[in-house]
């Protein structure tokens, strides 16, 4: 007889347990109240499951709730998401879910976006209407009060001193004194300011040709 059959050692048959037993056996049950999942959490808070079929061999991370509701009741409706009615993310108690749409589902959450969506007014009071509404075409989600984006620019332009009856240098904005920019109708310049601004760039500019000559 060969020396080699008496070494060889039985051969070890791995089984892999069934998705539906190893996601229950990470359940901590509480009778009337919430099932816990005990196993791998994500940051928002609900608990994540990797199954290995469909297709066989590839191993898919899919939310424990999702999971729990699909294997005790049956396939989730198509378009809808899973709400947790007990408010508790990381629940699987299928009698605590219900199929609803995304909207519903945020809306009871109280989803920030959902209640931003809602409002009719900006903070400053100023109604969303469609003249006042500016969106941007990167976030089609978001919307920005025109009203408060004017006052906010006019603001870091210096138009919000539109009020003052001089100049910073105490000159008064009378009719004769007032200059405005055809590229900014709501601005305004001291006559003076620009005389005197101007007439000492042109002294610079003269005294710089001056050296330049020598």
């Amino acid at each position: 007889m060969d020396s080699t059959c008496d070494m060889m050692q039985p051969m070890r048959i791995y089984t892999r347990l069934a998705d539906t037993v190893r996601f229950w056996r990470n359940v901590e049950f509480r009778p009337g109240d919430c099932w816990s999942w005990k196993g791998h959490v994500s940051d928002k808070g609900y608990g994540r499951f990797g199954t290995w079929n469909p297709p066989p061999g590839v191993k898919r991370l899919r939310y424990a709730h999702r999971f729990a509701y699909e294997d005790s009741i049956g396939p989730i409706p198509e378009g809808l998401t899973i709400d947790h009615l007990c408010r508790t993310r990381d629940c699987v108690n299928p009698l605590h879910m219900e199929p609803a749409t995304f909207v519903d589902n945020a809306m009871a959450g109280n989803c920030v976006g959902v209640l931003n969506r809602m409002k009719t007014h900006c903070p400053k009071g100023h109604e969303y209407t469609p003249e006042n509404t500016k969106r941007v075409p990167s976030n089609p989600g978001s919307r920005y009060c025109k009203a408060c984006h004017r006052e906010e620019g006019n603001k870091k332009g210096g138009i919000a001193s539109a009020n003052r009856t001089h100049c910073p240098a105490g000159h008064e904005y009378s009719a004769e004194n007032t200059w405005t920019r055809p590229s900014r109708p709501n601005g305004r310049e001291c006559r003076l300011c620009r005389r005197r601004l101007k007439a000492a760039e042109y002294q610079r500019t003269r005294k710089r040709r001056g050296q330049h000559g020598q």
